[in-house]
């Protein structure tokens, strides 16, 4: 199960005529909701959460930020999160999600052979860190030329 979440004013209801009506959700919150589906298979993780989204729930849950993606339909990047456990909770893997965050700072500003060190030695046992090691070392090998930090999503 992937699960995308975004946070946001919609219009929900029923749309249509009189002869057929569809229960539905629409605006931009919906639409971005609908983009981030993708992103826990992307990441190889369950659940991804904008971060405007993270932060209306209150301190109720623990987050890692993944990433920070520029989806179709949106200008601005999205900063996205996993919520890792309840608020209160020990944190699943704290040398993980230190060493991850740590490594995420590397990639952002350029440093893809010491963000792929950080992330590879969790890779095997945490499916972001894989997925960031490989992107990180594709991009040691090959660098970007106009690198923002900025992960573009070619798809929905």
């Amino acid at each position: 199960m992937k699960i995308g979440l975004n946070a946001g004013p919609a219009v929900v209801g029923n749309v249509g005529s009189d002869k057929r009506y569809n229960y539905t959700a629409v605006g931009e919150a919906v639409n971005i909701a609908a983009r981030l589906e993708s992103l826990p298979g992307v990441y190889k993780c369950r659940v991804v959460v904008t971060a405007e989204t993270a932060d209306r729930v209150g301190g109720r849950f623990l987050f890692r930020e993944l990433d920070t993606v520029a989806v179709k339909g949106k200008e601005e990047p999205l900063r996205i999160l996993e919520p890792v456990a309840f608020a209160g909770e020990t944190v699943p893997d704290a040398a993980c999600m230190d060493d991850y965050a740590a490594a995420l700072d590397l990639y952002r500003k350029g440093a893809f052979v010491d963000a792929d060190a950080l992330w590879s030695a969790h890779a095997g046992t945490d499916g972001p860190s894989f997925v960031m090691a490989e992107r990180a070392r594709a991009f040691s090998a090959d660098p970007p030329s106009d690198w923002t930090g900025v992960w573009v999503m070619s798809g929905k």
